[in-house]
């Protein structure tokens, strides 16, 4: 199959002493890949470098008829090249409509796991796709018996139950996939609704089934209650830890209702729980498991990434918004 992403740069490699020239041109890739009626609109939004110095990359490539996006995964060799062994060309194009965002987990065998949002054309509907391909880049029919497994997402009104748009993604050792995304209430004030947020964690076993031994319907919530109100948290980042649990990430914002809810909001923090293997909160980290953060002189802090090091201490990094439009790098 022919496919292009359109000269995007995937990624520049660094030595300590600058680029790696023994990576594509100067440690620089760019990938001539062919996607059907591109339009060029080509962006790799994930990397991740293997064990064995290739490297495994996700993206999305926008057709003609925009909106439409399809989603790729590919591959490249240590020395940048497309690797011929991952589905013929080093590029393997995901079925069904994919929306920006693509997010990129690597199972110990070299599987890879692709999630994010899209659009079910038979249902008419957005869902989030989660897509595992074997490690030479084939749909796993041992996931979902295709491969690719379509999740709803709640309307408005429905009891919170379900991710809204998937914004992290990982895997266990064993073979087990954890998404975050954001779970939704709605709230009533004087005859108004309005919706507020919590960080939502669904685990999946290694076929592709919630895990009730995880939650109900393999999902669990956490809430930081920043105000009395209205809270807004997002998730954006996951780690796995090494006794099974993992740490969930990302900002949680206080708001206040005056008939409308205000925006900018009145703060915005980091945010990181630890759950345990069976989903409830690790009484151990933080305040009953949670933990939030502020960064002193800033208007908002967000959390984007988590790194566990060796020893177990965590590092959370993202940005901190000072003045409109002042951005610094918070660690």
């Amino acid at each position: 199959m022919s496919r292009r992403l359109r000269f995007e740069r995937l990624e520049d490699r660094l030595t300590p002493a600058g680029l790696d020239p023994t990576f594509g041109t100067d440690g620089r890739v760019r990938l001539p890949v062919d996607q059907p009626n591109s339009n060029g609109f080509d962006v790799v939004e994930a990397v991740v470098a293997l064990p064995d110095g290739k490297v495994l990359f996700a993206g999305e490539a926008q057709a003609a008829d925009y909106p439409d996006y399809g989603a790729v995964v590919g591959r490249l060799n240590s020395d940048g090249s497309p690797d011929l062994t991952f589905d013929g060309d080093g590029i393997a194009l995901l079925p069904g409509v994919w929306y920006p965002g693509v997010q990129l987990a690597v199972l110990p065998d070299g599987r890879a796991v692709a999630a994010g949002e899209g659009w079910d054309d038979a249902a008419r509907e957005r869902v989030n796709w989660v897509a595992r391909l074997t490690a030479d880049g084939a749909p796993d029919p041992t996931f979902d018996s295709d491969g690719v497994l379509g999740l709803d997402q709640p309307d408005f009104l429905d009891p919170p139950s379900a991710l809204g748009q998937v914004t992290a993604v990982a895997v266990t050792p064993d073979g087990r996939v954890l998404l975050a995304g954001e779970v939704s209430r709605a709230y009533e004030v004087a005859g108004l609704f309005y919706s507020t947020s919590d960080f939502g964690v669904l685990r999946l076993t290694a076929d592709g089934k919630p895990d009730e031994t995880f939650g109900p319907g393999g999902l669990r919530t956490v809430a930081f209650d920043l105000s009395a109100q209205f809270n807004f948290d997002r998730p954006a980042a996951l780690a796995v830890l090494p006794d099974g649990g993992l740490l969930v990430g990302g900002s949680a914002t206080a708001g206040t209702v005056g008939g409308v809810v205000t925006f900018p909001p009145s703060g915005t923090v980091f945010a990181v729980a630890r759950l345990t293997a069976d989903g409830g909160l690790d009484p151990a980290f933080g305040d009953g498991g949670k933990q939030s953060f502020d960064f002193p002189g800033a208007v908002t802090a967000e959390l984007t990434d988590i790194e566990v090091m060796a020893d177990g201490r965590v590092v959370l990094a993202g940005n901190a918004n000072r003045v409109l439009p002042q951005i610094d790098f918070p660690i």
